[in-house]
């Protein structure tokens, strides 16, 4: 049985994105293209007209660590994320002139977990966390969101690296009003320069900023 306590999918945290302007200042070791302080990750909100097909260039992410930790819904969890790195995003927006909204936006990243026993007792996939270290890649692997799991045992603990996706996918509409613009319900701000769209949001404690050129 699929562990309620992991959450790879991520969706369900999606929903739950605050979309503010302004940076987390912090930065606990992101890598590739995505790692940079919240100062790096800011946006100067402008505004513009938002309507076209947008393709994802790059993400800057405050704090991967953060964005990531959510991954594992278990108390006894807290601890288990070490690294996030390698943090890339993909798809992007169609934006109708009818004010129709599709996104297709993802974030992918490379995370290290290392679990120990009363974790992998609270995600229900295992008693001893070095013992049964197959069991937790098992599962881990079972989730629609990984690419890759691969875990071994480290001392008493069980390590793992696992490469996942954040879907940001849907299909609703979008509005906009001053610099902030709205679709599927959640507000961004954002700035069309040409054709460069750059828009912004934080999620669990971590900054994303997108850019996306018009096709």
């Amino acid at each position: 049985m699929r562990s309620r306590a992991i959450k790879l999918t991520i969706l369900a945290a999606v929903t739950s994105f605050i979309w503010a302007c302004g940076g987390d200042d912090s930065d606990d070791g992101g890598g590739g293209g995505g790692g940079g302080s919240g100062e790096m990750c800011s946006i100067k909100a402008c505004g513009g007209d938002p309507a076209g097909d947008w393709t994802v260039t790059d993400v800057c992410v405050s704090n991967p660590t953060k964005l990531f930790a959510a991954t594992v819904n278990a108390e006894a969890c807290a601890s288990a994320l070490k690294t996030a790195t390698n943090i890339k995003g993909s798809g992007g927006y169609k934006l109708g002139t009818d004010k129709s909204a599709m996104s297709t936006i993802a974030v992918s990243g490379t995370a290290m977990f290392s679990f120990n026993d009363a974790c992998a007792k609270a995600l229900g996939i295992a008693e001893v966390a070095a013992t049964d270290c197959a069991k937790i890649q098992e599962a881990f692997t079972k989730e629609k969101a990984v690419k890759s799991a691969n875990c071994a045992a480290a001392g008493a603990n069980c390590d793992c690296t696992i490469t996942s996706d954040i879907s940001l996918a849907g299909n609703g509409s979008y509005t906009v009003s001053g610099t902030e613009l709205t679709v599927m319900s959640l507000k961004q701000p954002f700035c069309v320069d040409g054709k460069e769209l750059s828009i912004q949001t934080t999620a669990s404690g971590a900054t994303l900023t997108f850019t996306l050129s018009k096709m």
